[in-house]
């Protein structure tokens, strides 16, 4: 049954299809870090200022105020849906 694939196959689409499998990816050749280090610049390009800092509209929850400030949480709290970027 195989032969008869083969013979139906042209001799082009096996070499195309051979040379496909050996060749190297250029996708699949790149290990995690080059891969990261080739797009990430650096984007603090200072020091800080503690006194010109701001907080971006949308990123903090409306109840996080300090009217609802209950002060440190204990070791031992569960930390559910949180998610850290």
């Amino acid at each position: 049954m195989l032969s008869k694939i083969l013979r139906s196959v042209s001799p082009t689409v096996v070499l195309a299809a051979a040379l496909a499998l050996v060749s190297p990816s250029p996708l699949g050749a790149q290990n995690a870090s080059s891969a990261a280090s080739s797009l990430v610049t650096t984007r603090i390009t200072q020091q800080i200022d503690e006194n010109s800092r701001v907080t971006l509209n949308g990123t903090v929850h409306p109840l996080a105020n300090r009217a609802n400030d209950r002060g440190a949480a204990p070791a031992s709290m569960p930390l559910d849906r949180i998610t850290m970027y």
